[in-house]
This record gives C-alpha cells, sequence and structure tokens, in this order.
C-alpha cells in the first residue's frame, strides 16, 4: 500500500467524506477505514500532528487545498469542494 503525509490523508478523507469535519473527525473516519496505518504514525496524538499540518498550510500557503468552516467547534473543507450550501448547512447545526 501508498504511504500518505498526514497533509494527503486530511485531503483523502475529506474528499471521501465530503463535508466538513473538526480534526478528530478525520482522523476518526480514516481510523475507521484503516487509513491510519498508511501514515505509519507511532505518536499518541497523530490528529494534532495533523492538525499543525493543516494550519501550517493554511497560514504559510495562498493556494492551500484547506478551508476552515467557521463554526464550534472548529471544522475543515477542501476548497474545491466547497459551495453555499454544505457551509451553510454546517453553520445551522
Amino acid at each position: 500500500m501508498e504511504k500518505l503525509t498526514f497533509f494527503e490523508l486530511a485531503i483523502k478523507v475529506l474528499k471521501e467524506a465530503n463535508k466538513p469535519m473538526t480534526i478528530e473527525e478525520i482522523w476518526r473516519y480514516a481510523q475507521a477505514r484503516e487509513y491510519d496505518v498508511l501514515v505509519g504514525s507511532k505518536g499518541k496524538t497523530p490528529w494534532q500532528t495533523m492538525s499543525a499540518r493543516i494550519y501550517v498550510d493554511m497560514r504559510d500557503n495562498p493556494n492551500s487545498p484547506f478551508v476552515k468552516i467557521d463554526s464550534k467547534p472548529k471544522k475543515f473543507f477542501l476548497k474545491e469542494l466547497q459551495n453555499v450550501d454544505t457551509i451553510k448547512e454546517e453553520k445551522e447545526i
């Protein structure tokens, strides 16, 4: 199987789920489908590593594929999949 970075894993999960998700939801989704083994992390808090990668990319890369949805808790989505209806539904929840 191919190895993935945390960054690539987050993109894969958000594309499959096709909805905004928290970092913890992204990680649980990945675990449920055994994608977590593709990153080969032995750390105790891999979701925090993923979170750091996403935040740094959003901060430093104007072309980041991620967008942060203004909700509580904070959710992330992919710019390419973003549309007004999806985000509106998430804010109403």
